[in-house]
């Protein structure tokens, strides 16, 4: 793990900040992304919208902001369209904890939801519905 890694609450300052408010590859790079089968000046844009929703839930009493980085995903399913994705990852561990899409893109759950979390290993969504599912989970 990269020791520099920065807990959530210092990213959601920094974004904040406007910290992340460029096309600069790098500067996305430091946003969060690894990986991603988007165009590179699509990043920026993606930020500001995982960043709005990882605000909604940071202050969830299932995890600690302060103990958690994230990443972000641009996925690429065999069968639907791009998607965007986050993980909550413990940051001690690399753990991922939480892999959360807004909208996601595969053909049988086009456009809802999903949580998966490693409370059950991964092997099921613990929310498949709308993004005000996800909040009510993660803030209840």
């Amino acid at each position: 793990m990269d020791k520099n890694r920065r807990t959530m609450c210092e990213s959601i300052q920094m974004f904040n900040q406007g910290k992340f408010d460029s096309v600069d590859l790098d500067v996305q790079i430091e946003a969060g992304w690894v990986d991603w089968f988007c165009r590179d000046s699509s990043l920026r844009a993606k930020t500001k919208k995982l960043y709005q929703k990882i605000k909604q839930i940071a202050d969830s009493k299932k995890f600690d902001k302060n103990k958690v980085y994230v990443l972000f995903k641009n996925n690429c399913p065999m069968n639907g369209t791009l998607y965007d994705s986050f993980s909550i990852v413990d940051i001690e561990t690399d753990d991922v904890l939480f892999w959360i899409t807004p909208s996601n893109g595969h053909e049988d759950l086009k456009g809802k939801a999903v949580v998966a979390s490693r409370d059950d290993d991964f092997t099921s969504n613990v929310i498949e519905g709308s993004w005000k599912d996800v909040v009510k989970f993660f803030m209840n």
